[in-house]
């Protein structure tokens, strides 16, 4: 490893060690709060019974009764805490230990994801302070809720699958007809891309939010289809609307809801409130916005083009904003959201930075 390296991955642990600090500093000295209760509930009656029943706090046992019915939203989530109430005991810092973890981990997860699209140790590491002292992601770090955990498995998955997408596995087979046909049409980074796909699933299980970016997948491959010219993308673009044809004829005639309907609204007052939920840091919401429309300005400019990287981190956060503004059957909450920050996160050092170097 040359010096360089070195004086950047200090600087990288420096700035995970203020975070997990950031984060740990008086733990167990808040309350309990909102869903909070139900996961402490399931997870303490799934340490001693491995079962996701409320737990009888009278008792010291899960909840027999027919009317207690079992918490399993979010279930790796409640597993992983029930686990650390088996090693440090119940309590409100070990119930949060968890978070604090993954709230650490989602600052490396930033870095290795910002460093890989951009390309750029130095907005990497700016990318990852940032993380480690936003408001909102030490206040998830310090919650007994699956959203913490969520973040980082959401956003390994997206870049997962992003490098699967764009890669290559090379394969030799005969005959010729049928290398020709692989090459053309079949060609993807599939290691890369199983577990992108894999990666996903346990973000569906935490959060159903993970399936918005189907949306943005399929926008995605448009975009490379049209950009590159390569048959390849044709491929999941049809299947996709084959999925979404085969969704809408079990819903229509078989009355199966694979939509999540209860989620689905048509909002009369868009919910507008969102966009300044996902752009409030590190500046204040108006700024944000200008130094994201300047930046990518600029860029396109200087490029004639936006190029994959910075398309596909644009529109996961376009999409997930258009979805709950104007679709998203909810109350307004940043955490519905949240997902997509840490995305606009490394789209505002990426912007910070194209402004900078053209000054």
């Amino acid at each position: 490893m040359n010096r360089k390296n070195i004086i950047i991955y200090s600087i990288l642990f420096l700035i995970i060690l203020l975070g997990f600090c950031l984060r740990i500093f008086n733990l167990g000295e808040n309350d309990f709060r909102e869903d909070g209760y139900q996961v402490i509930s399931a997870a303490a009656s799934f340490a001693q019974e491995h079962t996701f029943q409320p737990y009888d706090w009278l008792t010291q046992k899960p909840c027999r009764d027919i009317n207690c019915k079992p918490y399993t939203r979010a279930w790796p989530h409640t597993i992983l805490v029930a686990l650390s109430f088996k090693i440090f005991g119940i309590s409100e810092w070990s119930a949060r230990l968890l978070s604090v973890f993954f709230g650490t981990l989602l600052i490396i997860i930033i870095y290795w994801v910002s460093n890989g699209l951009l390309k750029n140790k130095y907005l990497a590491l700016i990318s990852a302070y940032l993380a480690s002292i936003s408001p909102f992601f030490i206040n998830l770090s310090r919650y007994t809720r699956m959203y913490v955990l969520f973040l980082p498995v959401f956003l390994a998955g997206a870049y997962l699958i992003y490098q699967g997408l764009l890669g290559e596995t090379k394969i030799k087979i005969k005959p010729k007809k049928l290398q020709k046909l692989y090459n053309n049409f079949f060609n993807f980074n599939y290691p890369k891309l199983i577990l992108g796909i894999l990666v996903l699933y346990i973000s569906y299980e935490l959060h159903i939010i993970t399936l918005i970016f189907g949306i943005t997948l399929l926008i995605f491959c448009i975009y490379l289809y049209f950009t590159k010219k390569e048959k390849k993308y044709l491929v999941p673009i049809i299947s996709a609307f084959l999925i979404i044809l085969t969704l809408l004829i079990a819903k229509i005639f078989f009355h199966l809801d694979f939509f999540y309907s209860d989620f689905i609204n048509i909002n009369k007052s868009p919910r507008y409130d969102y966009s300044r939920l996902m752009l409030d840091f590190p500046y204040p919401y108006l700024i944000t916005l200008i130094l994201l429309v300047a930046g990518i300005m600029i860029h396109y400019l200087q490029n004639k083009k936006l190029g994959p990287e910075i398309f596909y981190l644009l529109s996961a956060p376009l999409v997930g904003l258009a979805f709950f503004i104007y679709f998203g059957a909810r109350y307004v909450s940043q955490v519905y959201i949240s997902n997509y920050i840490p995305i606009i996160t490394i789209l505002i050092v990426f912007c910070g930075y194209a402004i900078i170097k053209n000054i």
